[in-house]
Parts: C-alpha cells; sequence; structure tokens
C-alpha cells in the first residue's frame, strides 16, 4: 500500500463524512420547515411501538413502573 492509495483513502473517508452530515442535516431541516418528523424518525417510532405490542412485559415491568 503506497502513499496515492493511503491519500485516496483519506479523501474517501472525508467524503462520506460529508454525506453522513448532510443527511443528518436533511432531516433537521425536514423537521424545522415541515413541523412534522422525517420518514426515518416515523419508522423508528413505529418499529418501537411494534416492539411494545409485541412483548409489553419486556418493556414494562414491576421494577420499571416503580422508578
Amino acid at each position: 500500500m503506497g502513499p496515492e492509495d493511503q491519500e485516496k483513502g483519506v479523501a474517501l473517508l472525508k467524503r462520506i463524512d460529508y454525506l453522513k452530515g448532510a443527511r443528518h442535516g436533511g432531516q433537521a431541516l425536514w423537521n424545522m420547515t415541515t413541523e412534522l418528523p422525517s420518514p426515518a424518525q416515523l419508522d423508528a417510532m413505529t418499529n418501537a411501538l411494534r416492539r411494545v405490542a409485541d412483548d409489553p412485559g419486556q418493556v414494562v415491568n414491576k421494577e420499571n413502573v416503580e422508578h
């Protein structure tokens, strides 16, 4: 692995970081402009509700209620 390959790797990692930032920025912009949750947030919420509906005893138990 030469210095040329290493430079390409560093450039690729920087590009990936920019794409991650753009994705999170896009979700924040969606929330601010529409005042609605983004599709990814809706998906996360529905998945959480499905887990609760599948086994409510696992989420709500005596220890959770007491605290």
